[in-house]
């Protein structure tokens, strides 16, 4: 009986030193994260300590240490209130923010954090399929084998996910990832993945798969990328009118691809009038406010500009370039053009249309343009990541497709001298109806205000005599606006 109790307490010692041995390697072995890195040595200055404690540290990590405790709490142990604070902590990650409140939420249950250190092997090819892993921190390498051996394809960062295509289509992992530094990762794994994300990125696999199809660009595309393509690419639709890109609106990152009604590009054209008293007519040369280094204005506001550090998002230097939300309408350049010196003249002029299968910001010259819907309907467009583009540069073609459109696509040179020579012809056009009605006997009751504004706009007819400085066949200078 004593030797029976003898046994069962040195059992249980035994278990009590396993649970500390492995408590102890699991924290030596995870101490890159559970380390205190607020901890900084303070200095004799005392106002400068008490900077170093007000200020606070920026964290290397897309999540807090709180919020990796409860990632590494088991599915049954997570509260409904630490789930709900979970799903408002995905909601600000750009991985999750296509997905609705509900699964979000679903997420937050069963997600969890994973740490590796340098120099291991995350996924191993030919590996079974069995989870989706967003980068949190750190830089892995993707590799792949080929012929001539294991080729290194690219390297991810703080921000980016893998492994989603292979669960997709239930296949063996085809390519190995390795870690090249600290990394953290946040895991779903593959019963979850099914249940929770697929049918919604089935559904947009979908409608993807569907635009790209109508499209020439895209007959020698394989399923894969396709599938890949439903990950970054994204449907946009716009109303009549409505601004798609420009130099402050828009995706700039991103190619458009027309499915579904009709774009127009327009261009801001700006330019300065100077008087030639040699030639006794007006010269034109093509202004840039931004390359002016006489605008006082310009220089007054960058100046006073403060860029504020606070609510900066954590994932803009290292994110995905195709999931960055379009940025907002930049008021201080709108404000800035307001303030124009008086011999600057600005207008909007449309250089060409772009209808269904045609496709714009491929890399060609965009700058002071702007693309606007033109459409009864809604305007769809698809929209694919520019990189993701040219690494899929196949004999060149989008190079190509750029080269051919900046050569085909009119200078803001050959724009001023053709909004020039039509202005001209309007008022020269305007002045010899003048002259042959007056030598009409007939008295005419019609004028410009008979006429509708739209067919006033669809045939440029100006009620403005002068609308910009012209040349004049009299010496004296012409009259300005």
């Amino acid at each position: 009986m004593e030797d029976q109790k003898e046994e069962r307490q040195i059992r249980r010692v035994v278990k009590i030193r396993r649970i500390f041995k492995s408590c102890i390697r699991l924290a030596y072995f995870n101490a890159y994260w559970l380390m205190d890195e607020g901890w900084r040595d303070s200095g004799p200055s005392f106002m400068k300590n008490i900077r170093v404690l007000v200020i606070k540290k920026k964290s290397r990590s897309l999540v807090t240490f709180q919020q990796k405790a409860i990632l590494n709490k088991p599915e049954e142990d997570r509260t409904e209130e630490e789930r709900r604070y979970l799903s408002n902590v995905f909601e600000g990650m750009r991985c999750f923010k296509r997905y609705p409140e509900e699964t979000r939420r679903r997420l937050a249950a069963v997600a969890a954090f994973a740490y590796f250190p340098p120099k291991r092997y995350v996924l191993r090819t030919g590996d079974p399929p069995y989870g989706w892993y967003y980068i949190l921190d750190g830089k892995v390498s993707i590799r792949r084998k080929g012929e001539t051996g294991v080729k290194e394809i690219q390297i991810y960062e703080k921000g980016y996910t893998f492994g989603e295509i292979d669960l997709l289509y239930d296949k063996p992992r085809s390519r190995s990832v390795i870690t090249l530094t600290h990394c953290e990762f946040l895991v779903i794994q593959k019963e979850h993945f099914d249940s929770i994300i697929k049918d919604t990125v089935m559904r947009h696999y979908s409608i993807i798969t569907s635009h790209m199809k109508q499209l020439p660009y895209f007959d020698q595309y394989s399923d894969e990328d396709y599938l890949e393509a439903c990950l970054v690419g994204k449907v946009k639709e716009f109303e009549h009118d409505e601004l798609v890109l420009g130099d402050d609106v828009g995706y700039s990152q991103f190619t458009y691809f027309i499915v579904k009604g009709n774009i127009n590009i327009i261009h801001h054209l700006m330019f300065k009038t100077a008087w030639n008293e040699k030639r006794q007519k007006y010269d034109y040369k093509i202004y840039d406010p931004f390359e002016d280094p006489k605008n006082p204005y310009f220089v007054k506001k960058l100046d006073s500009v403060e860029v504020p550090d606070t609510g900066m998002d954590k994932e803009k230097d290292v994110k995905y370039v195709w999931d960055t939300p379009p940025p907002v309408v930049d008021y201080f350049q709108m404000e800035m053009v307001k303030k124009l010196p008086d011999d600057i003249h600005t207008c909007f002029v449309r250089i060409y249309k772009l209808t269904e299968t045609a496709c714009f910001n491929i890399g060609e010259h965009l700058k002071h343009r702007f693309a606007v819907a033109e459409t009864i309907s809604n305007c769809v467009c698809l929209l694919l990541p520019r990189n993701w583009l040219y690494k899929r540069n196949t004999s060149f073609f989008w190079s190509r497709l750029t080269e051919f459109l900046n050569k085909r696509i009119p200078s803001d040179k050959l724009i001023l001298c053709e909004y020039v020579r039509m202005r001209k012809w309007e008022i020269e056009k305007k002045e010899m109806i003048s002259k042959l009605l007056s030598k009409s006997n007939r008295p005419q009751c019609n004028s410009i205000h008979n006429v509708p504004y739209s067919l006033r706009l669809r045939s440029n007819i100006a009620y403005n005599e002068q609308p910009c400085p012209t040349s004049s066949k009299k010496t004296r200078r012409p009259s300005r606006l």
